[in-house]
C-alpha cells in the first residue's frame, strides 16, 4: 500500500492540475458528473432509504410510546408509594394502639387467671389442711384410746377385784 501511494505521488497524475491556472468553467464537467452520480444513487436507493427511515420512525415512535407508558406507570407507582408513606404514620399509630389494647386485654385475662388459680390453691390448701386435721385427730383419738386401754389393762391386772367385775360385765354384755 505504501508503495502504491509513493508511486502515485511521483507520477504525473499529481500534476494533472496543470500549471495552476484554471477557471471556474473547468469545474463544470466535474459538477455534472457529481450531479448525475448523486441522482443515480438517490433514485437507486430511494426505496431502501424510504423503508429504512420508515422503520426507524416506527421504531422511535414505539420506543417513545413505551417510554411514555413506563413513565406513567412509574408516576403511578410513585404516587402509590407516596400515599403509603403518608399513611405510614397513621398505620404505625393504629398498630401501637392495637398492641396496647392487646397487652391490656392480655394483662386483664392473665390477672383473672392468676386470681382464679390463687383461689383454687387456697381452696385446695384449706381442704388439705382439713384432711390433715381430721387425720391427726383420728391418730390422736387412736393414741388416746390405746393409752386409756393400756391404763385400764394395767389397773385391771393390778387389782383382781376389778378384773373379776370386768369379766362379769363382759359376759353379761355378750349374752
Amino acid at each position: 500500500m505504501k508503495y502504491l501511494v509513493l508511486l502515485m505521488l511521483n507520477s504525473e497524475i499529481v500534476l494533472a492540475a496543470g500549471s495552476g491556472h484554471g477557471s471556474p468553467m473547468d469545474l463544470l464537467p466535474s459538477a455534472v458528473n457529481v450531479l448525475i452520480l448523486s441522482s443515480l444513487i438517490i433514485f437507486g436507493l430511494r426505496g431502501k432509504l424510504s423503508t429504512f427511515f420508515t422503520a426507524k420512525s416506527t421504531s422511535i415512535t414505539e420506543m417513545l410510546e413505551s417510554a411514555s407508558a413506563k413513565a406513567k406507570e412509574a408516576e403511578m407507582m410513585m404516587e402509590m408509594n407516596k400515599k403509603k408513606m403518608d399513611g405510614a404514620a397513621a398505620e404505625i399509630a393504629q398498630k401501637k394502639s392495637d398492641a396496647t389494647e392487646t397487652i391490656a386485654s392480655f394483662e386483664k385475662e392473665y390477672k383473672a387467671e392468676v386470681e382464679l388459680r390463687v383461689s383454687k390453691m387456697k381452696e385446695d390448701a384449706g381442704q388439705k389442711i382439713e384432711a390433715e386435721k381430721v387425720e391427726m385427730l383420728s391418730e390422736l383419738n387412736a393414741t388416746l384410746l390405746d393409752e386409756v386401754i393400756a391404763k385400764a389393762k394395767s389397773q385391771i391386772k393390778s387389782d383382781s377385784k376389778l378384773g373379776d367385775n370386768a369379766a362379769k360385765n363382759l359376759i353379761q354384755g355378750l349374752q
